[in-house]
């Protein structure tokens, strides 16, 4: 049952209801199996809010719904700020399965495209880099969504680093001994990191930097960005992070990168 007041139905405050209701009470056990029905027909506020509330890749067309998620998948929602021009838009931040990802590809890969001026043909790339990287240990991927709408905002993701893995292998032939040594050693690589242009400057692309590390315990944190002296690199300067390698070019890749390690320690949020 979905109740509330009527000046809030329309807030988006429905869809996150639900949402959370359903993550962090009715199927928190490991393992449980999503299986529900559809609102009364005629609720069309109810039915809107449980289509939002509840992830795409678990719904079809019958109305019900059947996912397994990961034992120790985090689904409880985040509340990230307001969104909108409004301000009154709210959005959530919320762990997505592999198989959430694989069902909102499309929504990704629009993202990566817009976030990084990318072609089709190089954002299908990154989606089929980001199919293989599920299956490294301590994989985790992170979405912003807009309740009102369901639209991804935003997302980001990483893992381990591990010999074997072909980033991880390049930092420990070409860096430095000392580098490799204090920062390559149980460290979490920051993979990827968008938002859509229209949802920048409001605060999101921090909380999904501060929700991801806080999710992790690796002693270190190791990313490359772009050089210069862009968005990102303030964002990761404020947050703790260090340059390692100032300039840094990857095999057939003309554009210079920088490379930005980060101790496990406390974020600061002190900036958006």
């Amino acid at each position: 049952m979905l109740i509330g007041e009527n000046g809030s139905a329309l807030r988006g405050l429905g869809a996150a209801s639900v949402r959370a209701f359903l993550d962090t009470v009715i199927f928190a056990a490991p393992g449980t199996t999503r299986c529900f029905g559809d609102p009364h027909p005629e609720n069309l506020i109810a039915i809107r809010a449980y289509a939002r509330g509840v992830p795409p890749a678990a719904a079809d067309r019958s109305g019900t719904a059947r996912q397994t998620l990961p034992a120790d998948a985090d689904r409880t929602p985040t509340l990230i700020g307001q969104l909108g021009a409004s301000g009154g838009l709210m959005g959530t931040i919320v762990r997505w399965s592999p198989e959430e990802i694989g069902a909102d590809e499309a929504a990704i890969r629009a993202v990566f495209a817009a976030a990084f001026a990318m072609s089709a043909t190089e954002a299908a790339r990154f989606t089929n880099a980001l199919g293989r990287h599920a299956t490294r240990r301590d994989f985790r991927f992170f979405a912003a969504t807009a309740p009102e709408t369901g639209q991804l905002l935003g997302f980001i993701y990483g893992y381990s680093g591990e010999p074997g893995q072909w980033f991880h292998d390049l930092l420990r032939a070409t860096l430095p001994p000392a580098i490799v040594a204090r920062w390559l050693v149980d460290s979490y690589e920051l993979v990827e990191f968008g938002v859509l242009p229209t949802a920048q400057g409001r605060g999101l692309g921090g909380r999904l930097h501060d929700t991801l590390l806080a999710s992790v315990t690796n002693r270190t944190a190791i990313l490359t960005t772009r050089q210069g002296d862009t968005a990102a690199r303030q964002l990761y300067l404020r947050r703790g992070w260090q340059e390692l390698c100032a300039e840094y070019h990857f095999p057939d890749n003309a554009q210079p990168y920088t490379i930005l390690g980060r101790d496990r320690s406390p974020i600061a949020t002190s900036a958006p």
